[in-house]
């Protein structure tokens, strides 16, 4: 499936590569888009600060999306995992295009470090930054991939706006740090 993210780059000529933020919409894994006016202001609010923005898709649930073979033993322990806690068929859907969206993250990250150079980019400085099941893919991306050995960019700082992750355990003094919003009647 062909999948799309809008750059925003700061104003003025790059003349040294610029630290770079990727933000992941939210939408319940079931709807939304790079385009949502919500992460259009936020990457415009970053490049106002000389970060390059980058609005990524991913798959979603109604793309029924189908996660390469490196991410089979993560959709393992999730539904293992839905198997105990007896969850609908619907829910299942979510856990898969919630992986499909990690696997799309990492590929968006994987293409912007390749492309460094061309853009401007500095690949060892950059953020992730999602709200609700944005903020659980870059969770997911930032710290829970390390349980499956599945080689990505890493983020010096993740971003979480109403996220979680899905299985204990899985965030450890090895990842990077993270500024967590949610409320409490969330």
């Amino acid at each position: 499936m062909e999948l799309f993210l809008d750059v925003y780059q700061p104003e003025g000529e790059c003349t040294e590569p610029r630290p770079f933020v990727v933000g992941i919409h939210g939408g319940g894994f079931v709807g939304g888009s790079r385009s949502d006016s919500a992460w259009a202001g936020n990457m415009e609010a970053v490049t106002g600060r000389g970060f390059v923005g980058f609005s990524i898709d991913y798959r979603l649930v109604r793309d029924q999306p189908v996660p390469s073979n490196t991410y089979q033993s993560v959709i393992d322990d999730l539904m293992r995992e839905a198997d105990r806690l007896g969850v609908t068929a619907a829910q299942r859907d979510v856990l898969n295009a919630s992986v499909a969206a990690m696997e799309d993250t990492v590929t968006a990250l994987e293409r912007a470090v390749a492309n460094a150079e061309d853009r401007c980019l500095d690949p060892d400085r950059f953020a992730i930054w999602g709200s609700s099941a944005g903020a659980i893919t870059a969770l997911h991306v930032s710290h829970a991939l390390d349980d499956y050995f599945i080689a990505r960019p890493e983020p010096l700082v993740v971003i979480d706006y109403w996220g979680r992750l899905f299985l204990e355990g899985q965030v450890s003094t090895h990842g990077p740090p993270m500024m967590i919003v949610h409320g409490t009647a969330d």
